[in-house]
């Protein structure tokens, strides 16, 4: 025991050391920012009617977040809003070691602990303030929990086992899926083992209890989410569901590849990785299946991760097609080659892994490359529209855009006389919209998120209404035809009424970031 913990705590150093240098590469995006509305509230209970709204997770990350921050007084910046998820991450890292050491030999535990350690997706993911995390730690411990239960069974691992359930239903909706599948998992595979309905009961038991206790949150969110339900589900689940296994190879891999033409080596660096790892796994564990030397702990563990797979492609389209995030689930399979390739010689093990890594690292140079940005650089927009205010020497200006362009670039602006009002598009002019006041990061934010019953209500407005009122401002637009087709129908529509100018275009995540300044000039 004292040799594990003294492996567990270097191993936790290293995983640490290698994900705190970049903490603060990339500015915050969206979702990120969001986390820092949520835990910038005055109270837990503000906090949580904020989750209620915001947020369509349940509340555990964003409790263990803001008394985090509160507890320690810590100023909201990328190091202060990711290091508590940094810290799940290097866990996760020795979690994920321990599982392995616990179905496979020695050597391949340290292998998978260094694959992961060095991996472009987890550090994506251990370097992002949301709950993600927080999930892949909780799930690695469950699937821990689970093989050591299986092992040696006792008051002390049911009872762990219980509560990482618990924590684990409480932090993502999605981990219903997990359990459903280690369900179904262990009741195949354990069916003739006297002690599976004890096990299944008290893995049942957890993930009811826990999730009862979200039911009133869950169906007041689920309530605003059934329009875009419905659209999902005509255009993005059942081509989900259908391409799916080709996204997950050729464009899931953390970068998002909008074209062919813009591949580059470190992308291809990224996906190989990937492809080999699933072909690899793949062939070794079906041939020790035949062969009838894969243990029940294998099984196990294999069934629930490809079970939870296949049913986040069915139940999302986000899921597992381009957002990283959500595939925590999928990296144990990704390095299933490590647990089942013991039938590898030391040489060729050894060999595999250096190659293997060595691909990682070149995607990992490709994360932190500045040439095309996996997130937008909000720090630098701020920059340029604080800088733009002081030359026009405004003290206070109008910003229009969507909330996801709108609330980082509010966290950032250090003008905190700006306002900011969130509009769908400038192309429906007459289109009036209800909106709410809410002061976000000590700036006025009028949005249109008018179900947010906790917000006070300032009536309608339409995009001509607010160019009339405000006069003069900054637009923003992300897509990757900012400054070409849509700069083109804004002159088309508004020729007459309001003038236009670029000040500076930026690359981005899905393309090109215009930031444009506008006037009005009245009716003509």
């Amino acid at each position: 025991m004292k040799k594990i913990i003294v492996i567990g705590c270097a191993l936790f150093l290293v995983a640490l050391l290698f994900r705190l240098p970049g903490i603060s590469f990339h500015s915050l995006w969206f979702d990120e920012t969001s986390t820092a509305f949520c835990v910038t509230q005055s109270s837990y209970g503000d906090m949580l009617k904020t989750v209620h709204t915001m947020e369509a997770t349940p509340p555990l990350f964003f409790v263990l977040e803001k008394s985090f921050i509160d507890l320690f007084h810590l100023r909201l910046n990328e190091f202060s809003l990711r290091f508590l998820p940094m810290l799940f991450g290097a866990l996760a890292c020795v979690i994920f070691f321990l599982l392995f050491k616990e179905i496979s030999t020695g050597r391949s535990s340290f292998f998978a602990f260094f694959l992961i350690a060095f991996s472009n997706f987890h550090l994506f993911t251990s370097q992002n303030a949301r709950v993600y995390s927080l999930l892949g730690l909780l799930v690695f411990l469950t699937l821990l929990l689970t093989v050591r239960w299986w092992k040696k069974p006792s008051r002390g691992y049911s009872i762990a086992l219980f509560i990482s359930v618990v924590f684990t239903v409480q932090t993502h909706y999605y981990a219903v899926l997990w359990i459903a599948a280690l369900f179904i998992g262990v009741l195949i595979i354990k069916f003739k083992d006297m002690r599976v309905k004890y096990y299944l009961f008290l893995l049942a038991s957890a993930g009811v209890l826990s999730f009862a206790f979200l039911i009133p949150l869950f169906l007041v969110q689920i309530h605003y989410e059934i329009n875009p339900i419905r659209e999902y589900l005509v255009s993005k689940w059942i081509p989900g569901i259908a391409f799916s296994p080709i996204k997950v190879l050729l464009g899931a891999y953390l970068f998002k590849i909008n074209s062919l033409r813009e591949i580059t080596v470190f992308d291809i660096a990224g996906i190989v990785p990937v492809v080999l790892l699933i072909a690899i796994a793949a062939f070794f564990f079906l041939r020790r299946l035949h062969e009838k030397t894969v243990s029940d702990s294998e099984k196990i563990v294999s069934f629930s991760l490809i079970a939870a797979f296949c049913f986040h492609v069915m139940t999302g389209w986000k899921v597992p097609t381009i957002h990283p995030q959500y595939m925590e689930h999928f990296l144990l399979l990704l390095f299933g080659c490590i647990m089942v390739n013991t039938s590898f010689k030391k040489s060729a093990q050894i060999g595999a892994f250096c190659i293997l890594l060595a691909l990682n690292i070149a995607a990992t140079v490709r994360y932190y490359g500045s040439s095309k940005p996996y997130l937008t650089p909000w720090r630098t927009i701020a920059a340029v529209v604080d800088s733009s205010m002081a030359a026009k020497g405004k003290k206070s200006e109008t910003v229009l855009g969507e909330f996801t362009t709108c609330l980082p670039l509010a966290f950032y602006l250090k003008n905190d006389s700006a306002s900011f009002y969130q509009i769908y598009t400038p192309f429906n002019p007459n289109s009036q919209h209800n909106f709410a006041r809410l002061n976000v990061f000590g700036k006025a934010f009028i949005t249109d998120l008018f179900h947010y019953k906790y917000f006070p209500m300032t009536g309608q407005l339409s995009f001509l209404d607010i160019i009339k009122e405000t006069k003069e401002g900054f637009l923003l637009e992300n897509g990757y035809d900012a400054i070409n087709s849509f700069m083109k129908r804004l002159i088309q529509m508004y020729d007459d009424t309001i003038e236009f100018s670029v000040l500076k275009t930026f690359d981005a995540n899905n393309g090109e970031f215009a930031l444009i300044y506008w006037k009005y000039k009245g009716v003509k």
